[in-house]
């Protein structure tokens, strides 16, 4: 499963925070993250959970975007 979505409208101002969570998402690990898995400049990014995904790595992703959406509101 692919779960794709923006950061508010992923332009401007919005278009930094959407880089901001791809640098901070590289430097956890986390592969491809960018909507096109072939690198082509996207404002979407993109969270694959292949099955079957313990349910602490979801509580880590989860929990990381909380805290990236508390730090930039």
């Amino acid at each position: 499963m692919q779960v794709v979505f923006t950061i508010r409208t992923g332009v401007g101002h919005d278009e930094q925070l959407v880089q901001k969570f791809l640098d901070e998402t590289e430097k956890l690990g986390w592969l491809d993250v960018r909507s096109h898995p072939l690198g082509i400049p996207s404002d979407a990014i993109r969270i694959t959970m292949y099955n079957p995904q313990p349910f602490e790595t979801i509580m880590k992703v989860r929990e990381f975007m909380a805290d990236f959406q508390k730090r930039h509101q």
